[in-house]
């Protein structure tokens, strides 16, 4: 297990860039983990690792929206086709958007990288403050630090299918200061509710 180092990098990115686009992909900020130590890297295939790092950087680091069809192939789904879902690069662009609405100083992670048959699963660390709507919340101008795992499948250079995008949202909520309660239930103030970690729900406090 790795050390984690303190959040002062990461905070040193997000205040020296206040605005929503944050143009750290000169720095190669994919080559990064946790808070400023190189990412750990298990793969031995450069070109896909490269193209995977030009993903990352300009994407979700620079917010080059009017890259995505460098780097998402027309046809880029989820695990699996939803009807009526957006594909390619349209899907891309309004997960982005949801994300920066209430997320637009935030900075990720790679803290650990694997790669095989032309598949990249990537470990990261998502360090963000929450200054817009969140879920029909208001902002609450809150730091959070979560973790977040992406796994994507590429094909001529191009991601073309997301086989899992998971972040710990649960997490995310508690350090929002979200009241987390089971379904249907009230919760009595100050009662803690021990079997709360097996309802990802929340309602604000």
């Amino acid at each position: 297990m790795k050390n984690r180092r303190p959040l002062g990098f990461a905070l040193m990115l997000l205040s020296a860039f206040p605005v929503a686009k944050l143009p750290l992909a000169q720095a190669e900020m994919g080559h990064f983990g946790n808070l400023g130590q190189p990412t750990e890297v298990h793969c031995s295939d450069a070109s896909l690792l490269a193209t995977y790092y030009g993903f990352f950087d300009e994407i979700w680091i620079s917010r080059k929206m009017d890259q995505l069809d460098k780097w998402v192939d027309p046809a880029f789904m989820g695990p699996e086709e939803i009807p009526g879902a957006p594909k390619g690069p349209p899907a891309v662009r309004r997960f982005e958007e949801f994300v920066s609405t209430a997320f637009p100083r935030r900075m990720l992670f790679n803290d650990l990288v694997l790669c095989a048959d032309n598949i990249i699963a990537a470990y990261q660390t998502v360090v963000a403050i929450n200054d817009g709507p969140f879920l029909g919340q208001p902002p609450t101008g809150l730091l959070t630090r979560v973790t977040w795992t992406d796994t994507y499948r590429f094909r001529d250079g191009r991601v073309y299918q997301t086989l899992a995008a998971d972040g710990d949202t649960l997490d995310t909520k508690r350090q929002l200061g979200w009241r987390l309660v089971p379904p249907g239930a009230s919760r009595p103030s100050g009662m803690p509710v021990p079997w709360v970690d097996y309802y990802p729900y929340a309602k604000p406090r």
